[in-house]
This record gives C-alpha cells, sequence and structure tokens, in this order.
C-alpha cells in the first residue's frame, strides 16, 4: 500500500481483511449447499488443494475433487472459527482458518475439528484461494466422539483405517516429551 497516507493504508488493510474473513465463511456455505459455480469463483485459475498428502492441482482438478468429496457426503454443516491472516505483500497473503464440521455419512453423524493453512492472491475480481491445506484435529462418528479426542488415532471415518490426526503433534510447539 505504497503512496497511500497511513489512515488510507490501514483502512484498506482492514477491507482486504473483511473480504478474506468473508471469503472463508462464503467457503465453508457454499460447500455446504454443493454450489460448484460458488467455490470455482473463490479459487485462482492455478489453485492447489491439498488433504492428507493428496494435492489437487490447478481449479478443474480442485473442483473434481470437491465434488468427489461433496457426493460422499449427505447435508454438512461447516462453522467456520477463528481467521488469522499475515501479509506477503498488497496482493498475497497468508491465513490459517479453523472450523468444526457436522456431517452426514452412510446415515450416521461424523464430526471433525480443523483448519485450513490458506495461501490468498488478489486477483482482478477481488482475494480467492491460491492454495488451501486442509489439516484435521479429529473426525469421526459423534458418537464415538469421546474416545476419539482422547485417543491417538482421531481420524475415524468409516471405511477408512484409522490414523492419527494432522494436528496438533505435527506442530513445532508440541512436545509433551520435552514439556518441563
Amino acid at each position: 500500500m505504497t503512496g497511500l497516507d497511513p489512515i488510507a493504508a490501514q483502512l484498506g488493510r482492514l477491507m482486504d481483511r473483511a473480504e478474506l474473513q468473508d471469503l472463508v465463511n462464503r467457503y465453508a456455505m457454499a460447500v455446504d449447499d454443493h454450489d460448484l459455480a460458488a467455490v470455482a469463483g473463490m479459487y485462482t485459475e492455478d489453485a492447489c488443494f491439498v488433504r492428507r498428502g493428496r494435492t489437487a492441482a490447478g481449479r478443474a482438478e480442485v473442483l473434481s475433487s470437491l465434488e468427489k468429496s461433496m457426493r460422499r457426503y449427505g447435508p454438512t454443516i461447516h462453522t467456520t472459527h477463528a481467521l488469522v491472516i499475515s501479509w506477503d505483500d498488497e496482493n498475497n497473503a497468508r491465513g490459517v482458518a479453523t472450523g468444526h464440521a457436522e456431517l452426514a455419512l452412510h446415515g450416521e453423524l461424523m464430526l471433525a475439528a480443523y483448519r485450513y493453512r490458506d495461501r490468498y492472491r488478489r486477483e482482478a475480481r477481488g482475494w480467492r484461494f491460491a492454495q488451501r491445506e486442509l489439516r484435521f484435529i479429529y473426525g469421526g462418528p459423534a458418537a464415538a466422539r469421546p474416545a476419539i479426542f482422547a485417543g491417538e488415532l482421531r481420524l475415524r471415518w468409516p471405511d477408512e483405517p484409522a490414523t492419527a490426526a494432522d494436528l496438533p503433534e505435527s506442530l513445532p510447539t508440541w512436545d509433551l516429551d520435552g514439556a518441563s
């Protein structure tokens, strides 16, 4: 925001922050609505989506991957929580978005807690996702949530083997052995 007076620069940054928060919120609602056209408009052409080590590259592949996931579930409710943003420059930013999801899968209520690590890019139509990386804290049947959340294998989706979650153990700050 070079060349702007300090107040105009601060106002511009606040407006960018609000637009990014709206982008994250609109995304959650569009996924719940199975609105692929809306989701498509939220990604850059060269975007990528990463989930559990699998990467979909390019908007078309991202949408194909998301459509496959949407077809798997019945009704879903994604509730966004915090969004923390850092700025690379005027047109590029990074963020961490947290949330919870309720998902119908094979007639069963599933619950999940997640974080997205995002990269955002400003385009002519506004801010878009250049990358989303979905990382889970837990996920599985609602009825088993107490056991899932307290256990080591916190991802327990039907038709998949139980696995360790992505977070928080992968964080550099998560070192219980070294804690005093």
